[in-house]
């Protein structure tokens, strides 16, 4: 009995011939595709060229003026009370569509957190009411244009150069 080619015993060239033909026909794929047997499967120029657009990218992110987190949280203490006063004055001012008015001069900006009794109060209009960075509580009153607010600055001061008014709040011309 004959048994077919592929079931026949082999002698060791023509296995040895079997695997050459296997390597040289893989080979001649790789070429075809332009691979090169490598341990990242492309070649090394394509590696490089990916850092090279990776290091570049990040230099014009840093040279484009992004500033570090760090300098970012801290601001002075001109900023911190500028942003407070503009947030009083906001609150303020939702205060007084409100209720028709400003908070009375007794309860002064405490009217922003406590209701102070009336019916169209939609407070609270702020969670908390500080002092300002320098530890002075801001200053609150009222006059013939309407409303006041100011810091009253390092100095501890009214009527000096380092007090500081919220931007934009027309009432406050009258004052400085």
């Amino acid at each position: 009995m004959n048994l077919p080619g592929h079931f026949a015993k082999r002698t060791a060239t023509d296995r040895k011939r079997a695997k050459d033909q296997i390597r040289k026909s893989a080979a001649r794929e790789r070429r075809k595709i332009g691979g090169r047997h490598t341990s990242i499967g492309r070649k090394p120029v394509h590696l490089i060229m990916v850092l090279g657009v990776m290091l570049v990218v990040g230099g014009v992110l840093l040279v484009s003026g992004l500033r570090p987190i760090s300098s970012t949280l801290t601001r002075t203490a001109a900023e911190v009370c500028m942003d407070e006063l503009c947030v009083l004055r906001i609150a303020i001012e939702r205060f007084k569509e409100d209720c028709g008015g400003y908070p009375s001069l007794s309860a002064g900006i405490t009217n922003l957190i406590v209701n102070p009794g009336k019916n169209n109060w939609q407070g609270p209009y702020v969670t908390l009411i500080k002092n300002d960075p320098w530890g002075k509580p801001y200053a609150y009153g009222l006059n013939l244009n309407g409303v006041f607010l100011i810091s009253l600055g390092p100095d501890g001061k009214r009527d000096t150069h380092d007090d500081m008014y919220p931007e934009d709040w027309e009432s406050q011309s009258s004052l400085r």
